[in-house]
């Protein structure tokens, strides 16, 4: 029964992994094209518009894709869009005015720096679209329209890169924000033809009982993600904000290089975790037993190839720099470790939230977990940076709260579930992944890097093997079976309340 899940989170890591390679491109070509201060700029205002973009969610895209998954039909799908879309634009419409509002007061008066202005208020409109967007989209994974959505997110990054990379090369910084804003209200347009397509060009709207009801229903669930969302946000941005304001702009760049980095880790929880939680929540409602076993076994799958990745990142990171970013990024690399541990500890701990609290229904470990993520990071940055840490205080706090998050995330699974998350097999997965990690903190030539990968390679493939972890050759059998099926929409009404979605992207749109 876990060859369907596998199947189409395999199908959604090779969407993302394309996605990725879209990106990569647009990001090498930006960042050659751009001096670090003006890559910084980019850090700063993508910062503002991370801090006021998370206010808008309400946990709506969440609550959305979960409603519209335990939907009957079509029409009933209709009316939990037209809700979930209104309350979007009660919450958006004042957030973009007040940053436009105040987006000189807070590029000229607070920062100092009236060179992001005009991309302040760019992207004030970027953040309304893509709250649509976020909206449209989560209704057509909620209709598991996979095969659909797949395709539309690989055309998007690559019109992306596309009409970005002209706009930055004539007009510097401030052409990546015309790009983007051009790239979202086009795909905006798409996909909102695309979900009008699946509802036979009617859109329904609830009356004014069946509004509360839905409201009430995807709030419900919606508040802990929105609380998350908000604590989330935090972490994310608070190295960036806070160095942003003691430190120089080529420094604040650096320091988005060693995220961006390390984030692209999050691919994984962010590729499977819209697949995992309709089927975990399932699961969990009708077989613990059972929830307990597949989650143990996809875990152990996910956690070991992850982090091998982690420790390639690390081992190879000189090479990505002067590949991605060239020599003027060197200074970046020190803050690579700490960067990529990050992600790492943080794409776990969300794949924990997608196949266990939200499922169980344990918001209050969630949130939990959430407000140490963000406490930690925001306290030690502060305190790090406002002491001369730099780059390097802001990135290592965010290692220091992500693994905190984690260690408390298996304890509380552990006491509420009697699941071990840190079992033998990851302890020894751990073990053999080590000396990758290590390798990117000693000063090697690139033949013993590689001469450690290759016998890294090795105790990977002997363990896996050994251990039973991987057996990716049964899911790619088993895709042609699998790929096309839409599922099993229908759930009885009382199903509504059995559990938590955690949705597509518990971080961001």
């Amino acid at each position: 029964m876990n060859q369907r899940l596998e199947t189409l989170q395999f199908f959604g890591l090779i969407t993302k992994f394309i996605m990725i390679a879209f990106s990569l491109v647009q990001s090498v070509i930006v960042i050659r094209l751009l001096s670090p201060q003006e890559y910084g700029f980019i850090g700063l205002v993508l910062a503002f518009a991370g801090i006021v973009g998370v206010y808008q969610h309400l946990g709506l895209g969440v609550g959305t894709l979960r409603e519209v998954s335990l939907a009957r039909d079509e029409q009933e799908a209709s009316k939990i869009f037209f809700t979930s879309l209104s309350v979007r634009m009660l919450i958006t419409l004042p957030l973009v005015f007040g940053l436009l509002l105040f987006s000189s007061y807070i590029t000229n008066t607070i920062y100092h720096r009236p060179e992001i202005l005009f991309g302040t208020r760019l992207v004030a409109f970027t953040i309304l679209f893509n709250g649509i967007m976020e909206i449209v989209f989560n209704v057509l994974n909620g209709l598991q329209k996979f095969k659909q959505v797949f395709i539309l997110q690989i055309l998007n990054s690559a019109v992306s890169m596309l009409v970005v990379v002209p706009f930055v090369f004539f007009l510097k910084y401030d052409g990546y924000f015309i790009g983007s804003l051009i790239t979202v209200i086009l795909f905006l347009l798409i996909y909102v033809l695309s979900l009008l397509k699946v509802f036979g060009f009617r859109l329904l709207a609830p009356n004014k009982s069946e509004f509360k009801k839905i409201f009430r229903a995807v709030f419900g669930i919606g508040i802990f993600i929105y609380i998350a969302k908000i604590l989330y946000g935090l972490f994310m941005q608070s190295g960036i904000l806070i160095l942003g304001y003691y430190s120089t702009p080529d420094t604040v760049g650096y320091l988005k290089f060693a995220i961006g980095y390390g984030f692209y880790l999050l691919s994984f929880s962010n590729a499977v975790n819209y697949i995992n939680l309709p089927v975990m929540s399932k699961r969990f409602a009708e077989n613990v037993v059972f929830f307990k076993e597949s989650f143990k076994d996809n875990f152990h799958k996910f956690f070991s190839l992850t982090l091998f990745a982690a420790g390639f990142m690390t081992l190879f990171s000189k090479e990505a720099i002067l590949i991605l970013a060239g020599r003027n990024y060197l200074p970046a690399q020190p803050l690579i470790f700490f960067s990529v541990l990050a992600f790492f500890f943080l794409m776990i701990f969300e794949i924990l939230c997608g196949c266990i609290f939200l499922p169980s229904s344990d918001t209050k470990g969630y949130i939990s977990s959430y407000s140490i993520l963000a406490v930690a990071t925001l306290g030690v940055v502060f305190f790090l940076v406002s002491r001369g840490g730099g780059a390097t205080g802001a990135v290592a706090a965010m290692f220091l709260g992500a693994a905190l998050t984690f260690v408390f995330a298996i304890f509380r699974i552990f006491q509420k579930l009697s699941i071990m998350v840190a079992d033998g097999k990851i302890l020894i997965m751990s073990l053999v992944c080590l000396p990758l990690l290590l390798g990117g903190l000693v000063n090697m030539s690139l033949y013993e890097r590689l001469a450690l990968l290759a016998f890294s390679l090795l105790l990977f493939w002997f363990f896996t093997k050994y251990l039973g972890i991987l057996n990716l050759i049964q899911v790619l059998r088993s895709g042609h079976e699998y790929a096309e099926k839409p599922g099993d929409r229908t759930a009885h009404p009382g199903d509504r309340m059995k559990g938590l979605d955690s949705g597509y992207h518990l971080h961001s749109d």
